[in-house]
């Protein structure tokens, strides 16, 4: 769920990576669903509250409601865990950060794990990185949206049984050929929305460039993350000339070239 404004949604999906990153990072993977859980309860109610009172640091204000919410939710589920684990729970097995940081990169290589089938790594990805809804996956994909949401608990089941902390940088060529796949559907899924509406998701696009540009200065000998990052920008620097009056989309041959982003191509 990515609240409206007073941000933006591109701004709303990058505080929603972020706080699942730092929750993920003190609680541990064998958590996802639960911190991921816990982020969304915390969306909500910033949606709620915002637009009253906007807090002077967003990210911390949805960190720390989402630690209240990840604790609620440890403390009442008796059903899955006896007293003693529900008490290591609410004690994080890593100190707590106070250094602000990118954690975007991280979260994307733990969902695409080697581990996990491609088919989860993807579907996860999209999901808890792009923020990408249930419904638009299965629609770039053209398979029923049970099937998504299948791929999806599956792999973050999977997650729970492998090892408690976020991967480190250095790890990033380990899960590069799913990332890869992952931004090149994000960012094809900006330029041509399977929901039609609105036909062009700019925030998605600058999320999908935000991302690769991670991952190029993880990775900077790697010609194909070199090579994707080239194209996402020669595609973004054409974006202006693209469409044309009336929202009709123009071929290469006839777009105006003077509107292209040269900074973009450079």
């Amino acid at each position: 769920m990515i609240p409206a404004d007073p941000l933006g949604e591109g701004r709303w999906r990058e505080l929603a990576r972020q706080a699942l990153a730092r929750l993920l990072r003190s609680y541990g993977t064998a958590q996802f669903d639960l911190c991921e859980d816990a982020v969304q309860e915390a969306l909500l109610q910033a949606y709620q509250q915002w637009p009253a009172q906007f807090p002077d640091d967003p990210l911390g204000w949805l960190i720390a409601t989402a630690r209240r919410r990840y604790a609620d939710r440890a403390r009442s589920d008796a059903r899955r865990r006896d007293r003693e684990t529900r008490a290591a729970l609410l004690q994080p097995p890593v100190a707590p950060e106070t250094v602000q940081r990118d954690d975007s990169l991280l979260v994307l290589q733990l969902c695409c794990h080697p581990d996990l089938p491609r088919s989860g790594q993807v579907a996860l990805t999209l999901r808890a990185v792009a923020g990408l809804t249930t419904t638009q996956i299965a629609n770039v994909y053209q398979i029923p949206e049970r099937t998504i949401a299948q791929r999806i608990t599956r792999a973050k089941r999977r997650l729970g049984e492998l090892d408690r902390l976020l991967p480190p940088p250095e790890q990033a060529d380990e899960s590069v050929t799913a990332v890869l796949d992952v931004l090149y559907v994000m960012f094809a899924e900006a330029h041509h929305t399977t929901a039609g509406a609105p036909p062009r998701d700019a925030d998605l696009a600058v999320e999908a460039i935000h991302l690769a540009r991670l991952l190029r200065r993880s990775l900077p000998e790697s010609t194909e993350v070199t090579g994707l990052l080239a194209l996402m920008l020669l595609t973004e620097a054409r974006h202006p000339a693209r469409v044309g009056p009336g929202g009709r989309l123009t071929s290469l041959d006839e777009q105006d070239r003077a509107l292209w982003d040269k900074e973009l191509i450079s």
